[in-house]
C-alpha cells in the first residue's frame, strides 16, 4: 500500500508540474481552466471541496476518539462524550477554522515541509525500531500479506492518510 500511494503521489505531482508548464502559470485556478475547460474546473472544485469536508469529518472522528483515550490514560474524570465534544470543539476552533480562513494556500508551504519531514522521521523511526521490537516479542508467525474481506474495512485508514498528506 505504501508503494502504491508513493507511486500515485509521484505521478500526481509529475502531471501537475507538466500542466503548470503547459499553462505557463503556477496559479491553480488558471492552470485548471487552461488545461480543462471552465465547466470541468468547477466540477473539480466541487470534488475538492467535498473531499475537504470529508477529511474534516474524518479528522473530527479520529482525533475525537484518540484524544478521549489519551485523556482517560492521564486520569481526567469527565464523561467520555463531554471529553470528545471538547476535543472536537478545540480542534475546529483553533486549527481547522484558522486554516480555512487563509486567503492563499502558499502560506502553508512551510507547514507542509514540516509535515513531510515529520512523517519521514516517523516512518524511519518505525522501520528502525521494528527490527528491535520483533525479537523481543517473538513475532515469527507474522503474515506479511493476506487478502480477505477485512481488507476493505482496513483500507479506509491508509486512504485517509494518503488524502491528508
Amino acid at each position: 500500500m505504501v508503494f502504491f500511494c508513493a507511486g500515485l503521489m509521484y505521478y500526481s505531482l509529475k502531471s501537475i508540474s507538466i500542466a503548470c508548464f503547459k499553462a505557463e502559470s503556477n496559479h491553480y485556478g488558471t492552470v485548471v481552466e487552461k488545461i480543462l475547460n471552465k465547466e470541468l474546473a468547477v466540477l473539480l472544485e466541487i470534488g475538492i471541496i467535498s473531499n475537504a469536508v470529508g477529511l474534516i469529518i474524518g479528522y473530527n472522528i479520529i482525533i475525537g476518539e484518540l484524544f478521549v483515550s489519551v485523556l482517560n490514560s492521564i486520569d481526567i474524570k469527565y464523561d467520555d462524550e463531554i471529553k470528545r465534544l471538547i476535543v472536537i470543539l478545540v480542534l475546529n476552533a483553533f486549527i481547522i477554522l484558522p486554516l480555512g480562513l487563509l486567503r492563499k494556500l502558499g502560506a502553508l508551504r512551510y507547514k507542509a515541509f514540516f509535515n513531510v519531514t515529520s512523517l519521514t522521521f516517523v516512518l524511519l523511526l518505525v522501520v528502525i525500531e521494528f527490527g528491535f521490537y520483533v525479537p523481543q516479542n517473538n513475532y515469527d508467525d507474522i503474515k506479511y500479506f493476506d487478502l480477505d474481506l477485512r481488507f476493505f474495512g482496513s483500507l479506509q485508514l491508509p486512504m485517509l492518510g494518503y488524502l491528508c498528506h
